[in-house]
Order: C-alpha cells, then structure tokens, then sequence
C-alpha cells in the first residue's frame, strides 16, 4: 500500500530570535504567555487548527514550554525541535489523531523529550498535516536533563529513521482503517503480502 508520509525537521534558537511559546501558541492556535520575553502571543485567530495536544507530564503547555525556555541558559540556545509531516487524505480526522499520538508517544520513549503536538487541516482543508514540537532536553524526574543531540546530527541516522518509521507506522493505520471499513461491510479482506508476491 502506497502512503503519503512527508517529513520534515526543523529547530528553533534564541540566537534567530525564537520563542518556544510563542510557536506553541501559533501551532496550536491558543494564547500564550512567555515569561522569558514578557509578551503574549495571540493566535486564536487561526481557522485551521483540528486538535492539539501535550505530554501527560504537564497540564497546561504554556507552562511546559515556559519551563523548556528556563532550563536554556545560553543566549543563543536552541530551544525547540519539531517534526512536520505530512497527513495522508485517506485518514479519518481519528486516525488522523491516533497516529500522530502514536508517533509522540515513540519519540518520548526512544528520546527522553517532551512533546505538543497539533493537527492542521491545511488552507484550503485539504492538505492535512501535523507538527509534533518537541523539548531539546530529555525530562527524567520531574525536571529538565541532557540534551537530545542525537537529533541535531544528521551523521546518526536518526531522522531517517524516523521518516522511514512515519510512512510504516501511516501504513498501518491506514491498513486497519481498510480493514474495519471492510469488515462494516460485511467484506473480508486479507491485506498481508502473498508469499511469490513482487
């Protein structure tokens, strides 16, 4: 089954100017306040915002990033890490949400990091996609730790990893998407490979 699983990875600094508040705020389309730069940052007038969501670890994500952006203390530190991916059309707006928590979910135990994540619709609300920002430090006892330079060196192979882990993991929400559609039919379909199969 073909998808259609683009990803992208991006990272924030102070040094460009950066406020993990305020990319919260403008993802997720809330209003945020940044205790680091004093300022609120406004963004309930964005239309195409479907879900949005943060780490168990913390109730409110105004105060998680806050507590990211004061675990910096260089003047030029990076701040925050996201993962923008492309979301696959045929995926109902539940399994839009069910995998993009799936994925989370696996970066926090493989990473250490803490994670919001927000599912847009797109301009025209055909272009579905979700960003996934992602704490630069692990977060182990209730506190802010090491980094996670394992994701800053394109040597390791972590990012194509996890492009390569996207597309599989789409495929096989999309694969039980097809099944349960079927299966409402009264159809019953077998969606494994057949063994001689090319």
């Amino acid at each position: 089954m073909k998808v259609f699983a683009r990803l992208e990875v991006k990272t924030f600094s102070r040094k460009k100017g950066h406020s993990a508040v305020k990319a919260s705020a403008y993802r997720t389309g809330d209003v945020l306040y940044c205790e680091r730069t004093n300022e609120n940052y406004d963004f309930t007038n964005k239309k195409d915002v479907l879900f949005s969501s943060c780490s168990n670890e913390y109730i409110r994500p105004e105060q998680m990033w806050n507590d990211a952006e004061r675990a910096e203390k260089r003047k030029d530190s990076t701040i925050q890490r996201e993962f923008l991916f492309s979301l696959d059309k045929r995926l109902s707006e539940e399994n839009q949400k069910k995998l993009t928590k799936r994925i989370c979910k696996q970066i926090q135990r493989k990473h250490g990091c803490l994670f919001e994540f927000a599912i847009h619709k797109g301009r025209n609300g055909d272009q579905p996609h979700a960003h996934i920002l992602l704490t630069t430090r692990r977060f182990e006892n209730g506190k802010f730790t090491e980094k996670t330079r394992e994701l800053d060196d394109r040597k390791s192979g972590e990012i194509d990893w996890w492009r390569k882990n996207v597309e599989k993991e789409t495929r096989d929400v999309l694969r039980h998407q097809l099944r349960k559609s079927l299966k409402n039919q009264g159809i019953s379909f077998d969606l494994r490979p057949k063994l001689g199969s090319v």
